[in-house]
C-alpha cells in the first residue's frame, strides 16, 4: 500500500506518482491562493514555488499513461511558475509544450501565458 507523499519544505518522496504529486501541487497552490487572499503576498509567492516544485517533479515521473497527462502537467507548471514570478520560467514552459500535439483547450491557456512575458524591446 502506498501512501501519500510528505511534503517537507516541498521535498516529496522518490516513491511518489506524478497523480500524488500533482495534488499536492495544487493543494499548495490552493493555499498560496487563499494566502494571497488575505493579504500575504509573500507567503503566496513561496507556495506557488513550492506547488511548481512538485508540479516539475510530478513531469519527471509522468509515464503519461493516465490521468493527470504531461500536457497538463506542463500547462499546470508553466501557470504555477507565473503565479510565483518566474515569468521567464512560465514562458519557457508553455513554449515547450506548444511544440508538442495539445488539446484545443491547453493551447490557448498557453498561449496566454507566453503572450504575458514580454521582454522589453531594445534595439541595443
Amino acid at each position: 500500500m502506498q501512501s501519500e507523499p510528505e511534503i517537507n519544505d516541498g521535498a516529496v518522496e522518490d516513491t511518489a506518482t506524478a497523480s500524488h504529486l500533482h495534488r499536492s501541487a495544487m493543494e499548495l497552490s490552493y493555499q498560496a491562493l487563499n494566502a494571497y487572499s488575505s493579504g500575504l503576498g509573500k507567503v503566496s509567492q513561496e507556495l506557488f514555488k513550492l506547488a511548481l516544485k512538485n508540479e516539475l517533479a510530478a513531469m519527471a515521473v509522468s509515464t503519461d499513461e493516465g490521468l493527470p497527462s504531461r500536457a497538463v502537467l506542463q500547462r499546470s507548471a508553466a501557470f504555477l511558475a507565473h503565479q510565483a514570478g518566474a515569468d521567464e520560467q512560465a514562458a519557457d514552459l508553455a513554449r515547450h509544450c506548444l511544440s508538442g500535439n495539445l488539446p484545443k483547450y491547453l493551447i490557448q491557456q498557453l498561449f496566454d501565458i507566453v503572450s504575458s512575458y514580454q521582454e522589453p524591446y531594445s534595439p541595443f
